[in-house]
């Protein structure tokens, strides 16, 4: 997230109607302070020592989708609920 930006105000600055209509807009202009733009480092984390069982995850708003790619294996289901 770059330090100038505050979620609350990329919401505010989007605009719009509705609040799917404001996220819409701030995934379409970037402003996404959000998205850390990689994985987060606590999936990270227990990816790497092997510490995040197997079976199913829930992905919600996964945004980009680099928490879902860096737990995928073929043991492992992710659901990524999109409202839209």
């Amino acid at each position: 997230m770059a330090a100038n930006q505050n979620p609350f105000e990329a919401v505010e600055v989007a605009g719009g109607d509705d609040s799917i209509d404001r996220w819409e807009r701030c995934w379409q202009e970037g402003r996404i302070p959000w998205d850390l733009g990689q994985t987060t480092p606590l999936i990270t984390d227990l990816v790497q020592a092997s510490k995040l069982p197997e079976g199913k995850v829930l992905v919600p708003g996964c945004g980009s989708g680099y928490d879902v790619v860096a737990m995928a294996t073929p043991n492992r289901k992710e659901a990524t609920p999109s409202i839209k």
